[in-house]
């Protein structure tokens, strides 16, 4: 579904301080207006895939997405993005492909930002320009972390990892419902889905987590950032 609310665009985001406008001019906003959409994906929906030409930069308004690699039959998530991120900004001054594939974890709100325009922008505006190299330098870190943890932790390390993060940063509660499945939590920890459900089960038994259904509560949050750091 699309939506080009003017009232809502990039002059509101300019006001409230988003990453996405608000080192634009005025001018500016009202120029980067004209060059976006607003559409809501269906949970399930693809965003981009990967190899896929990169018309727009995506700015996520609502909603979760996952990033990540298509390899055969298999993925490997890259990392979970929720509102307030961008999707695609690696494809920048490049190739103008994604590098990656994304999807929407639940129904999301997303505005696509026509790739040249956006592109004229950074260029003219170096304070909206380094907002933008910020953005790219966090999603750099997040991946050098995502390298260490499937390379360097065992098993109960990678998913007491995944639990913190979607708890802290997704989220932002000790207790939420999971948007993904098993499997899909495999995917994004790098191990198959019947390790997840053994070592959620252990979590749960060691008195670190109550699992009921899609529910998740952290109950002691030291020893599984513990076992995240020692893992």
């Amino acid at each position: 579904m699309v939506n080009q609310n003017i009232d809502s665009g990039c002059l509101m985001c300019r006001r409230e301080g988003k990453t996405c406008a608000s080192k634009l001019t005025i001018d500016q906003a009202k120029i980067l207006n004209k060059h976006r959409a607003e559409v809501t994906f269906k949970k399930g929906e693809v965003l981009c895939k990967q190899g896929g030409i990169a018309s727009h930069v995506m700015f996520i308004r609502d909603g979760l997405v996952k990033v990540y690699l298509e390899q055969g039959k298999k993925n490997l998530i890259l990392r979970i993005k929720s509102g307030g991120t961008y999707v695609g900004l690696s494809s920048m001054f490049g190739k103008s492909v994604f590098n990656y594939s994304a999807s929407a974890f639940m129904d999301t709100d997303v505005c696509m930002i026509d790739m040249d325009a956006f592109e004229r922008f950074v260029e003219e505006n170096s304070q909206f320009g380094i907002e933008i190299m910020k953005e790219l330098n966090k999603s750099l870190k997040q991946g050098y972390d995502r390298l260490y943890q499937l390379t360097q932790k065992n098993l109960h390390g990678r998913l007491a990892d995944i639990i913190i993060c979607l708890s802290q940063k997704v989220h932002h509660t000790d207790k939420f419902t999971l948007q993904i499945t098993r499997r899909e939590l495999g995917e994004l920890s790098s191990m198959a889905t019947e390790s997840v459900v053994r070592i959620l089960r252990d979590f749960k038994e060691e008195g670190l987590l109550d699992l009921k259904g899609k529910t998740i509560e952290i109950k002691d949050v030291d020893r599984l950032q513990r076992i995240s750091d020692l893992g």
